[in-house]
Parts: C-alpha cells; structure tokens; sequence
C-alpha cells in the first residue's frame, strides 16, 4: 500500500514514463532501420539483440541517476528531472540519426 509520505515516487514516475517511452520507441526505430530485413532469420536475431543492447546502453545512464539520487538522499522528483532531459537528449539523438538513415532507405533492397 502506497503511504502519502511516498508521494515522490508516483510524481518521479509520471515525469520520467513518457520520456522514457518515446526514447525506447526512437531506440527500436533506429535499430530497425539499421536490420530491415525481417526474412532472415540471422538478422532477426542479431536485430533483437541490438534492440537489447541499445535499450540497455540508453536507459542505463537515466537508472544510474536515479539510483545515485536515491543513494545521495536527493527527492526523488529532482532525480527524475534530469533523468527525464537526458531521455529528450538521448531521443533527440536517436530519432536525428534514425532520420539520417530513412533518407537513404530503400525497402526493396
């Protein structure tokens, strides 16, 4: 049962869920514009695991700051604030660098 005292939590969770989404969202387009060929098996799974790993590389820094904020006896809500702009910055950069590979796209290759 979640206490009034735990307020924090819900708010840091409602600033850093849509960031966080749409980060993961620009992650998944970026690697599948990189692997578009859904016929072969070999590049399905190594797209999947590429998927795995640039998840991990992108929501890894956001989860260290907030453990370390957790850890530094920070708010909770100021934790998630910058976690939430280094999601918009890692997004930002993602969906610049999936647009750089959409230009060159070409889906009957």
């Amino acid at each position: 049962c979640l206490r009034p005292a735990q307020w924090e939590f819900p708010v840091a969770s409602a600033i850093l869920a849509p960031t966080v989404s749409v980060l993961v969202s620009a992650c998944i387009y970026l690697v599948w514009l990189l692997f578009p060929d859904v016929d072969d098996p070999a590049q399905r799974g190594f797209r999947q695991l590429m998927i795995l790993l640039g998840l991990a590389v992108s929501i890894s820094p956001i989860v260290g700051l907030l453990v370390l904020g957790r850890f530094m006896k920070w708010h909770m809500v100021a934790a998630a604030l910058p976690g939430a702009a280094l999601a918009v910055g890692f997004t930002v950069a993602a969906c610049i660098a999936a647009g750089r590979l959409y230009q060159d796209f070409n889906p009957s290759e």
